[in-house]
């Protein structure tokens, strides 16, 4: 019992989603009238573990979800948990790479919020007794352990009483997650009477008589609108019942939803836990016994046996295990004190890298292998080559498949910067300033839900509803986010030529789908190709502060025409502040973006016409330059660094 007398209970919300544009749509689906319900209750405490991935996209695109959790943790009645970055199974992964995911988790709540979390939620519900000492290094107090799996590690008595979990020296505090408060609550939002809430709140005061419990209710908040709402169904009624259930609870005498640490805080815990089983998601282990379900894998019986022999889960443990291999090599090598700070840089980004590109890692019901969302995982070996490269003095220009796509790029590398080139369309893929450590552009992260992975290459063109987001989704009403286009991984030099000859033939040669010839040689860098009888050559030339690009256009034979060169040009300076900050941290105007300590500049003599926009994770400057009757066009184009010390 409380000081007041009332039974307590914990309401714990699970916002997770990936790092593609399906998490716009669930917040204003789901998130946000979730939020705006908490908001009218405000005496109501709770607990939201937030996904890094998550927080990524909402940040950028739905500032309004960060600004509303905020404002609940002043009022000092929500508490996050936090976790595995992008919700990686503790079970599948090393040790090291738990850490590192755990790691960049209290990093962005750190950055976003200001908050520092003391309780973990353990991702998908997969458990081991050694999972304290682990949770315990990654510095927690507390966790939730399944009420199943409680009784069957022999616990009979106080299933429900907060208990120290023991795992050698280690200690976590262990409250129950009860499968059974949550149907129950569950049933009455959605289909809300007074006799099923009565039923709820005996259930509850029964469990805790004689004081020493506190159950735990733990959903997703996806299950609070998205997925009613992707098949068909109205979901407006669900937040009238979770509201008339909040408005039942200030009235009710009998329970009341609190913080787990005030529970810690308040009431002493004499129970202990010294040795448990191994544990199993029950909503996952039920989804393998029904082959209707969403997440069923019609070959394995248990969770562990589909993570001990699934070829996908298999493939990810090699995948992932080699790359991590390579960051610890690299950290092997790196100086130690001030002289590695620039290196230390490069590996935490390849960290970050890693950590984004395991969502949901281990979950059933999910193909892995061969969808960017994983694949892009790779893309840390880009910031692990360059930290050894550097360390070994390698410099100049030259070729290297740099993220093991099975497709070569150009290289350069010298104190100041490493450029990344691709054949295809002769565009700058990363653009890293050695000096710092940091991106300057790349952005390589985001995707779409059903996006295959070819490489790193590809062009990604405009993503909208019907081309191809959220093919599966039936809707039941229109969102703000069915009008959006939204823009990933672009990357520099994203040219259209347009043309008019004097025969009146019109055409678009977009550059970015044609691979070009390539020649090179110290700090310069020649692309060529031919196409519709023109004759296009891009050529770059580095230099202390960035490089410049100078284009040769020539017409068919020669015969004059109408041409506009169209050039998309996507900057994400200092990645990572971008993906935990939001556009308020970047600035684009015209020829120039300044974001942190960095200001990009695009310069040149001719006469081009600047325009903005954003695209997820990033500033984008697009230049246009137009010639009238001529039979060829030309132009330089000067991309300048500066960076404040």
């Amino acid at each position: 019992m409380n000081e007041n007398n009332k039974v307590p209970f914990a309401l714990v919300y699970h916002f997770n989603q990936d790092l593609i544009p399906l998490a716009d749509l669930t917040a204003d689906i789901c998130f946000m009238p979730l939020l705006k319900t908490f908001a009218a209750h405000p005496e109501i405490a709770c607990h939201f573990h937030i996904a890094g991935t998550t927080l990524n996209f909402l940040t950028w695109e739905n500032p309004a979800f960060i600004d509303m959790v905020k404002d609940m943790i002043k009022e000092e009645r929500l508490e996050l948990l936090g976790s595995t970055y992008a919700q990686s199974m503790l079970f599948c992964s090393s040790k090291w790479e738990n850490l590192n995911a755990a790691r960049h988790h209290r990093d962005i709540y750190k950055q976003v919020f200001g908050y520092t979390p003391g309780g973990f939620w353990n991702p998908e519900k997969s458990w081991t007794h050694s999972f304290i000492s682990l949770v315990k290094e990654m510095g927690y107090s507390y966790s939730l352990i399944e009420e199943h799996v409680l009784a069957e590690s022999g616990v009979e008595n106080n299933i429900y009483a907060p208990r120290r979990g023991l795992h050698g020296s280690d200690e976590l505090i262990l409250f129950t997650d009860s499968s059974r408060l949550t149907k129950m609550l569950n049933d009455l939002i959605f289909n809300f009477s007074d006799e099923k809430y009565d039923v709820l709140v005996n259930h509850i005061v029964e469990a805790g008589a004689g004081g020493g419990s506190l159950m735990c209710y733990c959903e997703d908040a996806e299950a609070y609108g998205l997925w009613q709402f992707e098949s068909g169904e109205n979901n407006k009624h669900i937040y009238e019942n979770l509201d008339k259930f909040f408005s039942y609870l200030k009235h009710d005498s009998r329970v009341e939803p609190i913080l787990m640490s005030n529970y810690s805080k308040q009431q002493g815990i004499s129970e202990t836990l010294t040795k448990s089983v191994n544990g199993q998601a029950k909503w996952m282990l039920e989804a393998l016994h029904d082959s209707g379900a969403r997440w069923h894998e019609q070959e394995y019986s248990t969770w562990f046996d589909f993570q001990e022999h699934s070829p996908k889960i298999k493939y990810l443990k090699k995948f992932y295990g080699g790359l991590v291999k390579q960051i610890r090599s690299a950290e092997k090598k790196i100086p130690t004190g001030k002289a590695g700070e620039m290196f230390r840089n490069l590996l935490d980004s390849a960290g970050f890298t890693l950590a984004v590109h395991q969502h949901e890692y281990g979950l059933t019901g999910i193909d892995y292998q061969g969808f960017t969302r994983w694949e892009l995982a790779r893309c840390c070996l880009v910031y692990i080559r360059c930290a050894e490269w550097l360390i070994e003095g390698k410099t100049g220009v030259f070729e290297y498949d740099i993220n093991e796509d099975g497709t070569g790029e150009i290289i350069y590398v010298d104190k100041w910067q490493m450029l990344v080139f691709s054949r295809q369309g002769g565009r700058v893929l990363y653009w890293i300033d050695t000096v710092s450590g940091l991106q300057i552009a790349g952005n390589e992260n985001p995707a779409y839900a059903s996006e295959h992975f070819t490489n790193d290459h590809a062009y990604i063109p405009d993503l909208s509803k019907d081309t191809p987001l959220w093919f599966w989704i039936k809707e039941s009403r229109h969102s703000p986010c069915f009008d959006k286009k939204y823009k990933l991984r672009r990357r520099l030099q994203n040219d259209i030529l347009s043309y008019e000859l004097a025969d009146s033939s019109t055409g678009n040669i977009k550059l970015y789908d044609h691979e070009m010839a390539a020649e090179y040689e110290d700090k310069q860098l020649r692309f060529h190709c031919e196409s519709s009888g023109f004759s296009i050559e891009k050529v770059f030339t580095m230099n202390k502060t960035g490089f410049t690009v100078i284009y040769r256009i020539n017409t068919p034979g020669g015969q004059p025409a109408d041409l506009a060169l169209f050039s998309e040009n996507s900057f994400s300076p200092d990645l990572k502040s971008l993906m935990y900050l939001g556009k308020s941290v970047i600035n684009s105007r015209q020829n120039k973006i300044t974001a942190g300590k960095y200001t990009i500049t695009l310069e040149s003599k001719s006469s081009l016409a600047f325009e903005n926009e954003y695209h997820v994770f990033a500033a984008c400057i697009n230049f246009m330059l137009e010639a009238k009757n001529s039979s060829s066009l030309q132009t330089q184009v000067n991309y300048n660094l500066k960076a404040k010390k």
